[in-house]
């Protein structure tokens, strides 16, 4: 999908000050993706980097703290908060204060599960909510996905790394060389396997190549699931996207890659986890795809019968903030979570309107529209059996994209008035 240049810099008369905004918010926001994650897969695959997780996170705030620090003393950059950001965020805050009025152990109580409440806002203040300000105030996305871009070679060292220390007996997470499941890891990973199909899509490196292939292979041994599911979504989207003689191409090859292994499944997995377990390697992800579990849900099912049943008795309200994880520590799924938190009929308006407003942006042939669907591959799918509404940082992003389209949408039509306005006060006057 080729980079349009920006309709901000036409329409726009201060458009170098933008252009100056977007560029310090695009480093503050790849800052904020890059290095957690970097630090989540060394958190999550190694022994000796979780016993210093409490140091490792305080570094990671540290740092992300002194970057919007100065991003909020910016005069350039402050001014492009909108006031339906700052409404959004005081609702937010409103809807926390009546929560925790019906419920007074919301934010203090850390026995279970009121802990998981604690963990699931603290995730809220330090990345769905500063992201969503972020995104909300770019006029441009060039800049955010080449940064993300530019980071690939990092993410892709520390994957390495960390998958290596899962290896090791004296560094991973079991003493045994079991590749532990981790969906720290996982989701870590997949933030570089889709940045390389990306890569791949615009030019088509064999290093890019490997590289994918290579992420793809550490979540599958030893992450979590849903990261693979997005794989597989976004290269079929991508795939759909080609045009001409490529597309039949890689159409023919995927599809033969595809029956050959459906006709040789069992033998396939059989002879990969022979070969890994010779070398004292076992993945639980292959285990449970040999057993025909690849669709287990890890009792999730047990989640969402308590969590309906709740529901249930208050369908239009919904049970408020963080209700989820009062009932059952993690509801496990993001589209449970937001009916649960705002009932039925709100929270289906705002799942209606998320996935709208999500193909909108991703229709777009412009950077804002190659990271909308990215991001978009990562929640939705995996919002079945996933994630929640406050914790959910992707569907933020997308939030605070939408705000931006909205305002670049009226700012573009201001433009066009008072173009014609002079257009027409010249005329009047010859």
């Amino acid at each position: 999908m080729p980079i349009m240049e920006s309709e901000i810099g036409k329409t726009t008369p201060d458009s170098e000050r933008l252009k100056r905004s977007d560029e310090r918010i695009a480093f503050v926001a790849a800052v904020h993706l890059v290095l957690p994650a970097c630090k989540n897969m060394l958190v999550g695959a190694s022994s000796l980097a979780f016993a210093y997780n409490d140091i490792l996170n305080a570094i990671v705030i540290g740092v992300l703290l002194v970057l919007y620090v100065r991003l909020l003393f910016d005069r350039t950059v402050i001014g492009n908060l909108s006031s339906i950001t700052v409404l959004i965020i005081i609702c937010c805050f409103m809807f926390f204060a009546l929560a925790w009025i019906h419920d007074n152990r919301l934010f203090v109580d850390s026995t279970f599960p009121y802990n998981y409440v604690k963990s699931q806002l603290q995730t809220f203040l330090m990345y769905s909510l500063p992201l969503f300000m972020l995104l909300s105030m770019m006029r441009d996305y060039d800049h955010l996905l080449n940064n993300l871009l530019q980071c690939c070679p990092v993410l892709f060292v520390f994957a390495s790394i960390a998958f290596v220390c899962s290896l090791v007996p004296s560094l991973a997470i079991s003493e045994s060389r079991t590749i532990q499941y981790s969906m720290g890891y996982g989701n870590a990973v997949l933030l570089l396997s889709l940045l390389l199909l990306l890569k791949m899509r615009r030019r088509k490196t064999p290093l890019v190549i490997v590289a994918f292939i290579l992420s793809v292979v550490y979540i599958l041994l030893s992450g979590s699931r849903g990261p693979l599911l997005s794989i597989g979504i976004a290269m079929v989207v991508l795939l759909m996207m080609e045009k001409g003689r490529k597309k039949i191409i890689i159409s023919l090859v995927v599809l033969t890659a595809f029956v050959f292994a459906t006709l040789f499944y069992t033998e396939l997995l059989s002879t990969i986890i022979e070969f890994l377990e010779s070398r004292g390697i076992s993945s639980r992800t292959l285990v449970l795809m040999l057993s025909d579990q690849a669709f287990y849900d890890s009792g999730r099912s047990d989640y969402y019968s308590v969590v309906v049943d709740r529901l249930n008795e208050c369908p239009l309200t919904g049970l408020g903030a963080f209700s989820g994880e009062v009932l059952v520590g993690l509801t496990h799924s993001l589209y449970l979570d937001i009916f649960v938190t705002f009932g039925y009929f709100i929270g289906g308006l705002l799942i209606a309107w998320s996935v709208i407003s999500a193909v909108k942006l991703s229709s777009e042939n412009s950077s804002r529209g190659e990271l909308a669907l990215l991001i978009s591959i990562t929640v939705f799918p995996r919002g079945f059996f996933s994630g929640s509404f406050f914790t959910s940082k992707e569907l933020w992003m997308l939030f605070g994209m939408k705000i931006s389209d909205r305002i670049n949408r009226n700012q573009r039509d201001s433009d066009r008035r008072n173009s014609l306005a002079q257009d027409l006060r010249g005329s009047e006057r010859t």
